[in-house]
């Protein structure tokens, strides 16, 4: 989404997300590759704008970060990432296949996610509409480079 700017607000580059299951396909890991293309293509948005990564892990996706202990523990960390410090982000050596080539920014680049600079803006926990014990977590990240 784009905001051209305007007399009350800058101009806004947003991308959203959102994972949870799909009807009776449950969450994979290598989803959260969509995320960090996001983040990529937000990089190549217009300098001067604010560009903003607007994320929903469900409480089995978080458990998924939480649960990888190889190079899938990048995703817990970025869960983690405390409001306002600013952190250099990018894949660790030995990400699969699979999920590598869910940060190009199109199909048929060639062109992966390699790292930039962020800000977690916003952190919240929100209670699922079942019983308000599992918790989905809400991240707005700021892309900074």
């Amino acid at each position: 989404m784009h905001i051209e700017e305007n007399a009350i607000i800058p101009s806004i580059a947003a991308e959203f997300k959102y994972h949870r299951q799909e009807g009776s396909t449950p969450e994979k890991f290598d989803w959260a590759g969509n995320l960090i293309r996001d983040f990529n293509r937000l990089k190549k948005s217009k300098r001067g704008e604010k560009r903003l990564s607007i994320y929903i892990a469900s409480p089995q996706m978080q458990a998924k970060y939480k649960k990888r202990k190889d190079w899938g523990s990048f995703m817990n960390e970025l869960m983690s990432f405390p409001e306002g410090e600013k952190r250099k982000f990018s894949l660790p050596e030995g990400v699969s296949t699979t999920f590598k080539e869910k940060t190009k920014l199109a199909k048929n680049s060639t062109e992966y996610f390699t790292e930039t600079d962020i800000v977690c803006r916003f952190s919240k926990e929100l209670a699922s509409g079942n019983n308000g014990k599992e918790k989905f977590a809400l991240r707005i990240f700021e892309i900074l480079n």
